[in-house]
């Protein structure tokens, strides 16, 4: 069988567990892939805020355990945001995971999704995957040993704000 795209499901594992869920984001645990899938739900926030918000509570789920885990962000039923009070926000967002996991796969579904995630992914320089099959992000969070750096978090990250 070959690579899984578009409309694939991803394989429900029996260690892997929900950790957060709230209207925009669920956050599932897979110990046995090292992997936090951190799922767009198929709403659209009024407030790009809002997603923000939701990010921060599920990245207070995670721990030290977690810091050599892959982060996927499985944005393909997410609807598309291409306007301009969304980009800092998920800027913010990517690089964030960017900096507290091993690696951080972005999961879309669309061929124009994956060309503007890349052209951020070239302007931003962050160490981020840019997939659209189950499998493909699945094999990257395999592969997902290393610790990531200890740099600080970026001035004015989410994890610093207060809550």
């Amino acid at each position: 069988m070959g690579p899984q795209t578009v409309g694939e499901e991803r394989p429900e594992r029996d260690e892997a567990r929900v950790l957060f869920e709230a209207e925009h984001l669920r956050l599932t645990e897979d110990p046995a892939l090292r992997a936090l899938w951190f799922t767009r739900l198929p709403t659209r926030p009024d407030d790009p805020a809002e997603l923000l918000q939701d990010y921060r509570l599920a990245v207070g789920y995670t721990g030290p355990l977690h810091r050599g885990y892959t982060a996927i962000i499985d944005a393909r039923e997410a609807p598309g945001r291409q306007d301009a009070a969304y980009e800092p926000i998920g800027l913010r967002i990517r690089g964030e995971l960017a900096r507290r996991y091993a690696r951080v796969v972005v999961l879309l579904q669309s061929v124009a999704g994956v060309l503007h995630a890349r052209r951020f992914q070239s302007r931003d320089q962050l160490p981020i995957e840019i997939v659209r099959s189950v499998e493909e992000a699945m094999a990257i969070a395999a592969g997902a040993r290393e610790r990531p750096s200890d740099r600080a978090p970026a001035e004015g990250s989410f994890g610093d704000d207060e809550r």
